[in-house]
């Protein structure tokens, strides 16, 4: 997982498309060639754009539309949601926020999160799929090419739960991996839905 600071976005903004205390808009069909940072501000996407750089925000949400391509997407405090059947050639990080990607769509890297549920509808992620705090839902067939990991965390937070659903012929072609001993973990296995690796330190229930 990549760790985002706010001193990198601000250094950022200085060699892209930037913006302080307002958002930026990607029209319907259009393109936007160079990174996309806000900060107090939001990232919107429309359908059928692409934009050849990463969007990066801090205190705002990025929302990429539908039959889209991105580079890579980081938010600081604030959701990403993924339309459908749209390419996001990086990673999907946040910090402070969920992750929604939807059907048809494909994210080349990896989805994380540190706190924020992670969402993924139909949806094909090749790497890692990783969080602390979140619970994590896989359904309509999502395949996850990597791990799903929950990942330990640096301060003590005491005994906590996380859920793991995957619903309607899921698949994880890796592991399941707890890393935080502190962590209760159940996955739910429902409809056919399958993991091709180990599960580690996790209940398995079907359902």
């Amino acid at each position: 997982m990549k760790h985002v600071s706010i001193l990198f976005l601000l250094a950022a903004l200085a060699a892209c498309t930037a913006s302080i205390n307002e958002s930026v808009y990607v029209k319907d069909g259009k393109t936007q060639k160079g990174d996309i940072n806000t900060i107090n501000g939001s990232i919107f996407i429309g359908n059928g754009s692409t934009v050849k750089g990463d969007c990066r925000a801090v205190n705002g949400v990025i929302e990429v539309g539908d039959n889209s391509t991105v580079d890579g997407l980081t938010t600081v405090n604030g959701t990403i949601n993924v339309g459908k059947n749209s390419i996001v050639r990086d990673d999907v990080t946040t910090v402070n926020g969920a992750i929604t990607i939807g059907n048809g769509s494909k994210v080349a890297g990896e989805v994380s999160t540190i706190n924020g549920n992670i969402d993924l509808t139909g949806s094909v992620v090749d790497e890692n799929v990783e969080t602390i705090n979140g619970d994590i839902d896989l359904s309509k067939g999502t395949v996850v090419g990597g791990n799903i990991v929950i990942r330990e965390t640096d301060s003590n937070q005491g005994k906590r739960r996380i859920d793991i659903y995957l619903r309607d012929s899921s698949l994880v072609k890796g592991d399941i991996i707890v890393k935080d001993k502190y962590v209760t973990v159940k996955v739910h296995l429902l409809d056919e839905s399958k993991i091709e690796g180990d599960v580690i330190d996790a209940e398995v229930v079907y359902e």
